[in-house]
């Protein structure tokens, strides 16, 4: 067999893979272990995958409510709470995983994005600015292009 075809071969394999794995998660999300913010917060994104946010915001609160130091459960529930219209919850998430991690890029991604969303451009172009001159990131011509259309300058 020749190596394209098997790398066709392993790559179509993978996709089938995946793409089984998600159907099986679609109707049977994992079961979360009653004491494990980490499985909590797996269900979570399963229920969010598929559009389930209110399910995934109250898995994502139950894994803050067992860990609240973790910033990914803040950000998880906030864009859960952003895809569903629901910003000022969404900052508010936000704020509290920058709170926790003043360098966690997501978290002031996800906060421009939520201002922006909810028709508040002057606030997400300062939060852009901000990622641009104090946090470390990558895609600073995308941000750069994210402030110039909501009006801002650099």
């Amino acid at each position: 067999m020749n190596k394209s075809l098997c790398r066709f071969l392993f790559i179509s394999m993978l996709i089938i893979t995946i793409c089984l794995c998600c159907a099986c998660a679609r109707v049977n999300p994992p079961v979360a272990d009653p004491h494990n913010a980490d499985d909590y917060n797996h269900r979570g994104s399963v229920y969010a995958f598929n559009d389930q946010h209110d399910l995934a915001i109250a898995d994502f609160s139950k894994a803050i409510e067992l860990n609240p130091q973790n910033i990914k459960f803040y950000c998880s529930r906030g864009l859960s709470y952003d895809l569903k219209g629901q910003y000022d919850l969404a900052i508010a998430d936000y704020n509290k995983a920058i709170e926790l991690n003043p360098k966690d890029q997501f978290a002031y991604t996800g906060k421009a994005i939520s201002y922006e969303k909810s028709g508040r451009k002057s606030e997400a172009i300062q939060t852009y600015i901000f990622i641009l001159q104090y946090v470390p990131h990558v895609g600073d011509e995308l941000i750069k292009q994210k402030i110039k259309d909501l009006g801002g300058t650099i």
